[in-house]
């Protein structure tokens, strides 16, 4: 719908100035009292209401992605750790082992 200001005097139950210039069934009507123009305005709250919760689903969406991709992160920064300390570990008890008496022993009788 288009609207203008009319020249004329106001609408006699609202006081409006503006009419509708289009669609022409409703051309020249108070735009304050038209049931055309709250047909119309009430439809496009619903599509701006619609277009709104697609949009916050979609924001909701990338947001569950983003702590989605940052919990696997985490993970894999602690499994990284935990490998990283079991090596360690065995590493170090591999080396004390071998410098036990009898590992020594043994590896003298090897070579």
């Amino acid at each position: 719908m288009r609207f203008a200001e009319s020249h004329d005097e106001a609408c006699r139950y609202c006081g409006s100035t503006q009419i509708v210039i289009w669609p022409p069934s409703s051309a020249g009507q108070c735009a304050g009292c038209s049931e055309e123009v709250r047909v119309y305005e009430a439809r496009l709250d619903r599509l701006a209401e619609r277009k709104l919760a697609v949009a916050r689903a979609a924001f909701a969406a990338s947001e569950a992605e983003r702590r989605a991709a940052e919990r696997l992160r985490l993970r894999a920064e602690r499994r990284a750790a935990l490998v990283e300390a079991a090596r360690g570990m065995f590493a170090g008890a591999a080396a004390r082992l071998r410098r036990l008496p009898h590992a020594q022993a043994r590896a003298s009788h090897r070579a």
